[in-house]
């Protein structure tokens, strides 16, 4: 496999490569709905093994290599403001499909098992020139729903694995994601951050999932250091948005 031409990374040309190269199998061929599942496998087989390849500590400059790829695997050198917006959505629709194949994943694994599982993420890129505090980043959340409902009612315990994961890991991630960024000489383009503040004493410690009620996928926004602490202390709120609950 590793001399192999289908040997590609999971990066979106890897991908693109791989739908080139291999034609979906006949039996396949007459299904319909059928772009995205092979999609799927065709990601999944490009990732695999890649948790345990002793690949994780290579750094370009402070990226990993393949994140250097996935953001220049289209040169925005000549393109219109039009084309370099497609490209990025492309690029950015992308690490979508991986996100989902993982959920995906993850809720097989708590159904077959009968456990459970939470994947945090936080994709390192942030508004440039910006102040870098708990309150401007979120998390992208799996969560099994079966952690909400009763007789678990775990939301506080998830509101706190989250506010930790965004002070004591998603931020210092973003610094050294904008610290690669200089390293690499990437223009950092001022953009103007969201004039609204929302009311963080009144989130609900869970929000309704990202993509409707019967989903597992969340956005979770950071909050102000000792924000929750106090919101938990002085039980404002323990509920979710989620309407079944």
């Amino acid at each position: 496999w590793s001399t192999s031409a289908f040997n590609q990374p999971p990066t979106m040309d890897g991908i693109s490569t791989l739908l080139e190269t291999l034609s979906r199998p006949i039996e396949l061929a007459n299904i319909t709905d059928m772009s995205d599942h092979w999609l799927s496998a065709i990601i999944a087989m490009s990732a695999h093994g890649a948790h345990s390849n002793n690949d994780h500590l290579r750094s370009d400059r402070g990226f990993h290599p393949l994140t250097a790829k996935h953001f220049l695997s289209n040169t925005f050198e000549g393109m219109t403001n039009d084309d370099k917006q497609a490209a990025s959505r492309e690029r950015a629709n992308h690490l979508f499909r991986v996100r989902k194949l993982i959920y995906d994943l993850c809720t097989v694994l708590d159904r077959l098992s009968g456990g459970v599982t939470l994947c945090l993420h936080h994709p390192g890129a942030t508004a440039p020139l910006t102040d870098l505090q708990p309150q401007d980043l979120s998390v992208l959340l799996y969560l099994n729903p079966r952690l909400l409902a009763d007789p678990l009612q775990c939301h506080q315990p998830i509101a706190e694995i989250t506010q930790m994961f965004v002070e004591g890991c998603a931020l210092p991630v973003a610094q050294s994601f904008r610290d690669a960024c200089l390293a690499h000489g990437w223009k950092q383009e001022l953009r103007r951050s969201s004039s609204d503040i929302p009311d963080y004493d009144s989130l609900p410690l869970v929000p309704l999932p990202s993509s409707g009620t019967g989903s597992s996928d969340f956005n979770i926004l950071g909050r102000p250091f000792g924000c929750l602490e106090r919101v938990i202390s002085t039980q404002r709120t323990t509920d979710s948005m989620l309407p079944f609950l």
